[in-house]
């Protein structure tokens, strides 16, 4: 028997909350990643604040670009082919 409104009654609430936590822990995780792979040059000396811009000028975007490819491949679900 359907709701009114056109809810399917053997489908419970948390079934869509759980693709929704999953998403948000793997974006949490990617983004953690993300921003201790900004950090590492700090520990071999490299400062952001310094006078090291044109270190991280260019490469900016290498340290972010990994994290952002690896949220979408496993957002599409791409499969992995050697």
């Amino acid at each position: 028997m359907w709701i009114r409104g056109g809810g399917n009654p053997t489908v419970d609430a948390t079934d869509y909350q759980r693709p929704a936590r999953i998403e948000a822990l793997v974006v949490l995780a990617l983004a953690v990643g993300s921003a201790v792979a900004v950090k590492v040059p700090d520990l071999f000396g490299l400062e952001l604040d310094g006078g090291d811009r044109p270190f991280y000028t260019p490469n900016g975007s290498l340290f972010v670009l990994p994290f952002l490819a690896g949220y979408f491949a496993w957002k599409r679900r791409l499969a992995v082919r050697v």
